[in-house]
């Protein structure tokens, strides 16, 4: 009776959901509502299903560990994407990428000493350094209320990318993934981040990519339905954006297999750029052996 009782309440939200998307957003994105919300039932009973049959575990997560039948599909109102959230850990493709990518080429950073710069702090990619007691750990937040959400240990503070205010050469390592795109003046930002990086410090940069696109479209106004992105971002031109680095493009190919990019679903669109401020040598500026490309 209770399962009974369950379904009927998911598939009221279905359709609730589904007559809402339909008069705000139109028939298309309805649809996708509807499909996402049927494929993650799906998921999650087969992920249920796994928990006792290794046979079916597909997937793995290594951010957290969890394997099982595949990850959550994400409704972006606009389109849909397979394989995005880890169940158990909400980790993304870019997430669990850059764990695999640094546990296996810069498996020191970790334990590096120093001071490290986090954009928009991901608690998945907090976990890589949060054990090392000799890093110092900051992150900074565009506003006070997403600050206090992110940063309930008081490591965070809020500034603008784009002028952070912070004294030059003060960071040995820095994370900002899928910020950029976020921001009007996305070369400045990067400039930013050079700036506030110590010569041989390290950043580490990923953007969202539409694989479709040769060259980079930017939004007047940010787009609601696509988390106010104001670019979309072509790889060929972004590189250019970072020519004030010497810079290793990595791509998922470059290091991981094609099991491995399948069981953890990491996609081509995923790239990692290890972008190094100029200047004297550090202990984060050794060179990885696998990436795909390498400019400066």
């Amino acid at each position: 009776m209770r399962r009974i009782s369950v379904a009927i309440r998911f598939f009221a939200r279905v359709v609730r959901g589904f007559f809402s998307r339909w008069r705000h957003k139109g028939l298309k994105s309805a649809g996708i509502f509807v499909r996402v919300a049927l494929l993650n039932l799906w998921i999650r009973q087969q992920n249920k299903r796994s928990a006792n049959n290794p046979s079916l575990q597909r997937v793995e997560c290594p951010c957290c560990g969890w394997k099982g039948y595949d990850f959550y599909a994400d409704d972006t109102v606009k389109f849909w994407l397979p394989s995005v959230f880890c169940p158990t850990c909400i980790s993304h493709e870019r997430q669990r990428m850059l764990h695999l990518y640094i546990r296996r080429h810069d498996p020191g950073l970790p334990d590096t000493e120093g001071r490290l710069l986090h954009f928009a702090a991901e608690h998945d990619v907090r976990k890589i350094v949060e054990h090392n007691k000799k890093l110092k750990y900051l992150s900074t937040e565009y506003d006070v209320i997403t600050a206090k959400h992110r940063c309930l240990d008081g490591t965070g503070f809020v500034a603008d990318i784009q002028q952070l205010g912070v004294a030059t050469d003060s960071f040995d390592i820095v994370f900002c993934l899928h910020v950029l795109e976020h921001v009007r003046k996305d070369r400045e930002a990067i400039k930013e981040i050079r700036r506030v990086l110590k010569p041989g410090g390290v950043a580490y940069i990923m953007v969202p990519f539409d694989m479709t696109l040769n060259a980079t479209v930017e939004w007047e106004i940010p787009d609601p339905d696509i988390h106010y992105h104001i670019w979309a971002y072509a790889t060929p031109d972004f590189k250019e954006r970072l020519d004030v680095f010497d810079f290793q493009e990595v791509k998922p190919d470059s290091f991981l297999t094609q099991e491995e990019c399948t069981r953890y679903r990491i996609p081509p669109k995923e790239i990692i750029y290890r972008c190094v401020k100029q200047g004297a040598s550090a202990k984060t500026q050794s060179a990885p052996a696998a990436t795909s490309a390498a400019t400066g």
